[in-house]
């Protein structure tokens, strides 16, 4: 499968409401995974979101496109607000104002209700949890979850102190290093601690599986999985940090998607095939996400597909519309759509020892067709990337032909 993800909190700030789903449809997309719940805002709570949703639904339908929503499961700020008792204690007993309790189960009920509501209503194919973790080993210490990690042995104030004077948030895995080795070590404490931690996003994400399957027995429901699990030097990271268990999550949802963002973890291209490579191993059907997130360019996200061309069992989706410029050949041209909120301005266009610079103008959502095929194809301008934020430097630009086998997985 060849999949994109579709993000609504940046319709605020873009000029025109586009999505282009026809050029989509074109470059071979067969799954639009599109955000029906975000952190802070519930598309039933925001009329412009809603209708937005329901088109870009609707038009990818008439394409034979899949449509999946996406819900984050872990923050929700509109829920606090309106139920500040119910969100996550950290272990130095501080409330958040965006992370609920996973064992709040007024809240489970009220996710569980928004998804199957969306589900009837926009006629989906398929549901993704995402953000369904603690969002780091600090989170997560209300009376009930601190009840929880003692039934499984852990010592927890004893725990909690030693947290509190040797970790710091702000630096997570710098200050993880010794817990980290203990637990390799197979030390009892951090081990029971892991588990349990693990065992209560477990039951959180089987409780919303368990619903959809109840109400609509054939509807998927994906994951959205931190990378660390993945990649051999990190692996505990996810169950003691996230309480993300790979074989716990494999069990309870129907598909997961590991996050290979190489940008937002500063690696390369090795990176990611190593993660891949583990996934064939440890996860079949899984979904390979990778990042197109400035300052990612083109080069990087052809070596990201060329790294893991080979491992064929890797469906890819595309972390975002919005933040990439795609480029379909045809024949002997080659069109370019800019997705980005923002305007391209120069293209650097590569085959062999020929290099030719040109400068162009190609507004938000317009187009532009180049004589030829390009084996690589940079673009630079600039884009806004939030309602007071302007980025300005290289565009990722992805080209149909590293994407062309992908379209044919399922």
């Amino acid at each position: 499968m060849l999949g994109i993800w579709f993000n609504h909190d940046d319709l605020d700030y873009r000029t025109n409401k586009h999505e282009n789903a026809e050029f989509l449809n074109d470059i071979g997309f067969t799954h639009f995974y599109v955000l029906i719940k975000g952190s802070d805002n519930d598309i039933r709570n925001n009329s412009p979101y809603h209708e937005r949703v329901r088109y870009l639904v609707s038009k990818a339908h008439s394409l034979g496109i899949k449509v999946h929503g996406v819900f984050i499961c872990s923050e929700d700020a509109y829920y606090l607000a309106n139920n500040p008792e119910k969100a996550d204690i950290s272990y130095k007993r501080a409330r958040s104002t965006c992370r609920i309790s996973h064992v709040d189960e007024y809240y489970r009920t009220y996710l569980i209700e928004s998804i199957l509501t969306a589900i009837e209503e926009f006629d989906l194919d398929g549901v993704q949890l995402d953000f369904l973790r603690f969002g780091y080993v600090g989170n997560g210490w209300s009376k009930r979850e601190e009840e929880i990690y003692a039934s499984f042995g852990v010592r927890v104030e004893e725990l909690r102190k030693e947290l509190i004077a040797s970790y710091d948030p702000s630096k997570p895995q710098n200050n993880l290093g010794s817990f980290l080795e203990r637990l390799k070590e197979g030390e009892t404490q951090i081990s029971l601690f892991s588990r349990a931690r693990s065992s209560i996003i477990r039951d959180f994400a089987k409780d919303i599986t368990d619903s959809v399957h109840r109400a609509f027995p054939f509807m998927e429901v994906s994951l959205a999985m931190m990378p660390e699990e993945f990649y051999p030097d990190w692996k505990g990271i996810s169950s003691l940090h996230y309480g993300q268990d790979l074989e716990n999550l494999k069990a309870v949802v129907d598909r997961l998607f590991p996050m290979a963002y190489a940008g937002v973890y500063n690696m390369g291209s090795d990176w990611t095939a190593a993660i891949c490579t583990d996934a064939v191993r440890s996860a079949p059907g899984f979904v390979l996400g990778l990042d197109c997130i400035e300052p990612r360019g083109a080069l990087h996200i052809k070596s990201d597909l060329q790294a893991v061309r080979n491992l064929t069992d890797a469906g890819i989706c595309l972390f975002r519309y919005g933040r990439m410029i795609l480029a379909e050949q045809n024949g002997n041209e080659t069109v370019l759509l800019n997705t980005y909120a923002g305007t391209v301005n120069r293209l650097i266009l590569v085959n062999g020892d020929e290099t030719i610079t040109m400068e162009v103008e190609i507004l938000e959502a317009g187009s532009m067709c180049i004589h030829g095929q390009w084996e690589l194809i940079r673009a630079f301008g600039s884009f806004a990337s939030g309602a007071n934020r302007k980025y300005e430097g290289e565009l990722c630009v992805v080209q149909s032909q590293d994407l062309s086998e992908w379209g044919c997985i399922e």
